[in-house]
């Protein structure tokens, strides 16, 4: 199924996330319109900070359908995604105008639009690093415009594209191309035009919110130009352990790490997270991924994930079913269960790993934190959405969504994920299903 990640933060009392921008909603989010001149504001693109230049000059890049400007990438081998964004802005340019700008990599031939950190662009104040993750600046002079962007990741499976996203921004707010499903089959929007000019500016904007993905991309080709990324330093490794019933070894000689079927047998298709044995094997299998001797399938680089397999918990064993409460519901039932095994080993891996966090999925019926609960800072939760968001323009719907992300905020003391499920409830009906204003209000601050 299709799902979109996002991060969650407390503002002014309440959530607010950052989804990839395939209605309206763009991922590069800024602070507010204040000092940005009305050459800059575009009613459908996020408002961007802006700093003064001397020169007042506009840069043309297309007069007449005629252009002499190039497009000079500072990387001689620049990333896979950074050239994709770059050939696209090549071709919305001559599709908009008729004018095809040359690509040059490593070299600067004026006039041009600069990408990427050189000594031109640091003799002008622009050095990607000193951006926020994730951000850029452009600025224009005369002969050229320069965009600078951070692209340095904070750790493994994260990227960091600002780079890329200052360069997707030049073509929507200038160029005037949007992008609403996939590209090469009608889904990109170009402005048919002459001329394409920038007027005189430097401006920033950085991603609000740092994990924008959508899955499974490569069905959704469009969402690369809408800044799906991910540079949170949590990742999820979603409903893993999922080997270990294929382990002849933990079959046999472990059998009390899986769950326990109401007739006492073993239900073989997901855990036991009461059972001191399923802690211990998963330390064992901690220590020997961070050994180098066995790669863990829930380890992503620092991060530890719990995330049972994909259905509900509903062991029987009398440690689960002395934590199982049903009068939390459908979203909560198993909430104690996996709160206690996720809090023990917290605890374990503190003792041993200092710079490890845990990431947890509240999902299925542990999606509600138990009332009062408290987890250690090292504790990071990631949310699903169990109804669909386009289903929050009903006031209940919302609420009993936005109470389990104001419970483990509450909870954890930290920022939380969350995932939502784009797809519901579209799979359920028989003709498109809209819902642009629905997230505008839910991603309002």
């Amino acid at each position: 199924m299709n799902y979109i990640q996002t991060i969650s933060q407390k503002i002014k009392n309440k959530t607010r996330l950052s989804l990839p921008a395939l209605v309206i909603i763009t991922t590069s989010m800024s602070v507010s319109l204040s000092g940005v001149e009305a050459d800059l504001v575009v009613a459908d693109l996020s408002p961007v900070k802006k700093m003064e230049v001397a020169q007042k000059n506009p840069f043309n890049l297309v007069d007449m359908g005629k252009s002499n400007v190039t497009i000079c990438v500072m990387k001689a081998e620049p990333s896979a995604k950074l050239k994709v964004i770059v050939n696209e802005l090549q071709r919305c340019i001559e599709q908009s105008t008729g004018a095809k700008l040359p690509i040059f990599y490593g070299k600067i031939t004026e006039p041009a639009i600069v990408i990427g950190d050189c000594e031109a662009s640091a003799k002008l104040g622009l050095v990607g690093k000193n951006q926020p993750l994730e951000g850029f600046e452009l600025k224009t002079t005369p002969t050229a415009i320069y965009i600078v962007g951070n692209d340095d990741s904070p750790g493994v499976g994260s990227t960091a594209d600002g780079t890329a996203w200052g360069v997707v921004d030049l073509n929507e707010r200038f160029v005037g191309t949007r992008w609403y499903w996939a590209p090469d089959d009608g889904g990109r929007s170009i402005r048919t035009q002459t001329s394409v000019s920038v007027p005189s500016c430097w401006y920033t904007d950085a991603p609000a919110f740092h994990n924008r993905t959508y899955w499974p991309e490569q069905f959704h080709p469009q969402v690369m130009f809408l800044r799906n990324s991910m540079s949170w330093p949590q990742q999820l490794r979603v409903h893993q352990p999922a080997e270990w019933y294929k382990n002849e070894d933990y079959l046999k000689n472990r059998p009390e790490i899986f769950q326990v079927n109401p007739d006492g047998s073993a239900d073989h298709s997901t855990y036991c997270y009461s059972n001191p044995r399923t802690l211990e094997t998963f330390m064992e299998e901690i220590d020997a991924h961070y050994a180098g001797t066995k790669k863990a399938s829930f380890i992503c680089g620092d991060t530890i994930s719990v995330s049972p397999t994909d259905i509900g918990i509903a062991c029987c064993c009398p440690a689960c079913t002395k934590l199982m409460d049903p009068s939390a519901g459908n979203l909560g039932s198993a909430s104690r269960i996996m709160v206690d095994f996720t809090t023990r080993l917290s605890q374990a891996v503190e003792k041993k790993y200092k710079d490890k966090t845990i990431l947890f999925l509240a999902y299925m019926n542990y999606t509600r934190a138990p009332k009062g609960a408290k987890l250690p800072k090292n504790v990071f939760v990631e949310v699903c959405g169990m109804n669909g968001i386009a289903t929050y323009k009903e006031p209940s719907i919302l609420a009993e969504d936005q109470a389990p992300i104001d419970d483990w905020i509450a909870a954890t003391g930290n920022k939380v994920q969350e995932w939502q499920y784009s797809c519901w409830p579209a799979d359920r009906v028989q003709a498109p299903y809209q819902f642009p204003h629905v997230l505008q209000g839910f991603l309002s601050p």
